[in-house]
């Protein structure tokens, strides 16, 4: 939970978790025979846990560089870095042996593409329509920004905030959109219209598989309302599962990914600088709510060593 929409479905981290609590933090009372042992509140604990590694891998996030090794290098790398961390946490606590463990020197953390480090006199230039490149002359670093993937995280984020501050999330149709579906679509819009209306629409039922948009969400600008829900639709019908407690989530995914700027159209300067003026605003701004990258970064040491120069 702490990593969702930082890394990519069916991606998971590897990561072991200690925890030391006092005696009144356990229950030892859950089983007869005193095989099981729980927490006195698991929820609490779990939302704490979830919540602290979100305020962690948020600040401490490093963005993907590109680097010159090939897959069975890389393969190394992670294999021995799993070794070690094993080795260090079995060390740490093997019965009989000192819990100390060397501490590695921490480097003070900087923050990559810090919003102090952003200035609009600084070299940016567009390619292929899609990718913005900024140079950093101060980190000696390029960045590449994914156009699509920085405006979906920043919707997704203007989203959630918008929900949870409890705006004005409704948008009123002069005209209300008729929509003929499926039986099977039907279905799960009629079996979901409440999720829907937290999100901004508010649906309602005109028989014979056919349902009517009164209102649509006012905090994302349309460009065609319809084929806009219908193409959410098709995400949830994707999904083999529908799992309807992350299902409002998976609308502001959906609305945010087909509400942002497509890759391959073209931005003019203004919106260039505004788009990267909101995405360091963003907590979360190195992965799109899919978990895709928005920003990767290239090194000007691994530049030269490419061309041999180091």
């Amino acid at each position: 939970m702490g990593y969702e929409n930082l890394i990519v479905r069916k991606r998971y981290p590897v990561a072991f978790i200690f925890i030391d609590a006092p005696p009144d933090f356990y229950d030892v009372n859950v089983h007869p025979a005193k095989q099981e042992v729980r927490f006195v509140n698991e929820y609490q604990l779990g939302q704490t846990l979830i919540s602290t590694i979100k305020d962690v891998l948020n600040k401490n996030l490093l963005i993907p560089s590109i680097k010159k090794e090939g897959n069975e290098d890389l393969h190394k790398k992670y294999i021995k870095k799993i070794d070690n961390s094993i080795d260090k946490f079995l060390l740490k606590h093997e019965p009989g042996k000192e819990k100390t463990i060397p501490r590695e020197d921490k480097k003070e953390f900087i923050p990559a593409l810090s919003e102090k480090e952003f200035t609009f006199s600084a070299d940016y230039i567009t390619f292929f329509n899609t990718y913005i490149l900024y140079e950093d002359k101060e980190s000696g670093s390029v960045y590449i920004i994914d156009q699509h993937a920085a405006h979906e995280r920043i919707l997704y984020e203007k989203l959630k905030r918008s929900i949870e501050e409890k705006e004005d999330i409704f948008q009123n149709l002069l005209i209300p959109i008729n929509l003929e579906l499926s039986s099977v679509e039907y279905q799960v819009v009629m079996d979901n219209k409440n999720v829907f209306r937290e999100t901004g629409y508010n649906i309602e039922d005109f028989g014979n598989n056919s349902v009517i948009i009164n209102s649509v969400p006012s905090y994302i600008e349309h460009k065609d309302d319809k084929q806009l829900f219908l193409d959410i639709l098709s995400d949830l019908m994707e999904n083999k599962k529908i799992n309807k407690t992350k299902l409002k989530d998976e609308i502001l995914k959906s609305l945010s990914c087909k509400a942002a700027i497509k890759a391959g159209e073209k931005l003019n300067k203004e919106e260039i600088e505004v788009l990267i003026k909101d995405l360091l605003k963003v907590e979360a701004r190195y992965t799109c709510p899919h978990g895709r990258p928005a920003v990767i970064q290239l090194n000007k040491d691994e530049i030269e060593r490419w061309f041999k120069r180091k």
